[in-house]
């Protein structure tokens, strides 16, 4: 190979490696902004959510919700409703999926978070109505350590129903959650905690 047929291949990588570079993350971000919402504020104007955010109010003060793509939560308080534990109440919360328009949230405007749209995957929460810290998961997991006292509330994806444990290393008597169902409650679950888990 001649030094010029050298210096052409190289510049030709060097050219698909940015292509590809520059594609790759116009699909990431492509991707992160289709799943969006608007809250607006009582003077009517709005501000466009791509991703969670775990206090709303250090924003704006926001009393309706528009859902343009995907499904979001939105929480009475900051951090997902953290501080109220166990005694979150079924009111101070709202599951926004992708179906609904504009509606009222003057009760839950303290935090947004927006649910990952992964088909196969299990979401899992903390506390009971979706609060407190969250993961989402597409695998076997024999501890769910990311979850000491276990978790009480799930949405399951569309496409994989899923086995869940009351103890770590699968014991216990299990559940079937079903695919594409939400669990709000550990009640609904019946169970008194998740600490394990794996795809049916």
């Amino acid at each position: 190979m001649s030094n010029v047929d050298g210096v052409f291949s190289k510049v030709l990588q060097t050219s698909v490696s940015r292509w590809w570079s520059l594609r790759t993350t116009s699909l990431k971000s492509k991707m992160s902004l289709s799943q969006s919402i608007k809250l607006y504020n009582a003077d009517g104007n709005h501000k466009l959510f791509h991703s969670s955010d775990g206090d709303l109010i250090k924003t704006d003060t926001y009393i309706k919700a528009e859902v343009l793509s995907g499904k979001w939560i939105l929480y009475r308080t900051a951090d997902y409703n953290k501080s109220l534990q166990d005694g979150a109440r079924p009111y101070e919360h709202m599951v926004l999926p992708a179906d609904i328009k504009v509606v009222d949230i003057s009760d839950v405007n303290g935090s947004l978070f927006h649910v990952p749209s992964a088909e196969q995957a299990l979401m899992l929460f903390e506390f009971n109505y979706y609060g407190g810290g969250n993961r989402e998961y597409t695998e076997e997991q024999g501890d769910l350590k990311d979850f000491p006292k276990g978790a009480r509330s799930a949405m399951v994806g569309k496409d994989n129903d899923w086995q869940v444990y009351p103890k770590a290393g699968e014991q216990g008597t299990p559940q079937k959650l079903t695919r594409g169902t939400d669990y709000a409650t550990t009640d609904e679950m019946k169970m008194p905690a998740v600490n394990s888990i794996k795809p049916y």
